[in-house]
């Protein structure tokens, strides 16, 4: 094998690490603030009762559709610098397919939605079942990722493993909890996924800024 082609494979690349941390920062704000200035400006919509994907309609569908996907390929690029920056084992290996799978399912939320807001489609089929696989996809994600993240950063096994009980506890208030309160419930389920991407963002940022 040629000697440039494996210090090729070996080495870590810093402008990669720090890309790919900086673009999970920036979807993960991006999406929190989005869906707060949309909701703002949507003729009719409540917050308390009304869903996030109830902004993919009318005049604000586009920009729905925009941060949807944003956020997606952020997930996505978290995933690439998680394969990169390999910090476990099998389990860490794990993490990295479910940040790929959370992308893909949120790129699919963000495609259906164009049709959720068309009449006589049926609400509550497709859309319904992606939302759904967000479910264990974020609350085993920040678990598979426990033993690999101590190598990072101490305090953060705690931090992976809170972010994953509080979105089992919200997301099933969201999912099982009145119909009145939808907008409200699904809002703080979803806040409680930054706790767990925010600083797996941190640490690639980080890491990559002190190799530059």
């Amino acid at each position: 094998m040629d000697k440039t082609y494996r210090e090729a494979v070996a080495d870590e690349r810093p402008e990669l690490l720090t890309f790919c941390g900086a673009f999970g920062i920036l979807g993960a704000l991006v999406m929190t603030f989005g869906v707060l200035i949309v909701q703002t400006f949507a003729p009719g919509h409540d917050p308390i009762e009304d869903t996030i994907s109830d902004l993919a309609r009318g005049d604000t569908a586009w920009i729905m559709d925009a941060i949807f996907y944003l956020n997606a390929a952020s997930l996505l690029g978290l995933a690439i610098a998680a394969a990169h920056l390999h910090l476990g084992k099998w389990d860490w290996s794990l993490g990295i397919f479910v940040l790929a799978l959370l992308a893909l399912d949120i790129v699919l939320l963000g495609v259906w939605d164009t049709f959720y807001s068309t009449e006589g489609v049926d609400k509550t089929s497709v859309h319904t079942r992606l939302a759904t696989a967000l479910y264990p996809l974020f609350l085993i994600g920040p678990l598979l990722m426990v033993r690999g993240i101590s190598n990072a950063a101490g305090v953060l096994p705690r931090v992976f493993i809170a972010a994953s009980i509080l979105w089992g506890i919200t997301a099933l208030i969201y999912f099982f909890g009145p119909e009145a309160y939808y907008g409200i419930t699904e809002r703080i389920a979803g806040a409680t996924t930054l706790i767990w991407v925010l600083p797996l963002s941190w640490v690639f940022l980080r890491r990559g800024l002190a190799r530059l």
